[in-house]
């Protein structure tokens, strides 16, 4: 084991049991998450994140209908620890850069902004990366927070600063390519 890993992991752990709030889509069941290393697919070439335990980095491709890319960095959010952590308490996210939540399954639960402090926008896609709806979220700091619905069963959300999706022209209809080596959802 290289030395530097296992105090990653140990605080890795230690951040994912003290993770507060309820639980983002409202239909995922709780139940224990698995520990995720902390070394992941690392995103390419072009804007690059920093670290932020305990979430994975990666790059995505998001494409349009007439195959126009566009790479977004990300945050993976692949277990019940992450994506209900999600980016509650974050004070500012890369303007190109986002958080992707994938699920293990279809969901029709929807999302919510509770302790989330900037405005997002969500791209919900299916298990081919199709988008199938795009919202603007707002903020929320107090109950009762609002809860953002797809209106359709989803594999996956993107989550990005809003104004984000409307500077690159994302629509329904795109496509969300994920990289290969990403943790599998549980």
């Amino acid at each position: 084991m290289r030395p530097w890993l296992l105090p990653v992991v140990l605080t890795a752990a230690l951040v994912a049991g003290c993770a507060s709030g309820g639980p983002r889509p409202a239909a995922e069941p709780q139940r224990a998450a698995e520990p995720q290393p902390a070394a992941g697919p690392q995103p390419a070439a072009g804007p690059q994140l920093t670290p932020s335990e305990p979430f994975q980095r990666a790059a995505l491709q998001l494409r349009s209908p007439e195959g126009r890319r566009v790479q977004v960095p990300v945050y993976v959010a692949a277990d019940a620890a992450t994506r209900q952590r999600g980016l509650m308490g974050r004070e500012s996210l890369p303007a190109d850069a986002g958080m992707v939540f994938l699920f293990p399954r279809d969901g029709r639960g929807g999302f919510w902004m509770k302790d989330t402090l900037i405005p997002l926008s969500i791209a919900f896609f299916d298990a081919g990366g199709r988008v199938l709806r795009v919202l603007d979220m707002e903020p929320c700091t107090a109950d009762p927070c609002p809860v953002y619905h797809p209106g359709a069963a989803y594999r996956g959300a993107l989550e990005v600063n809003q104004g984000f999706f409307g500077s690159v022209g994302l629509e329904e209809g795109w496509t969300v390519e994920l990289p290969a080596g990403l943790p599998r959802p549980s």
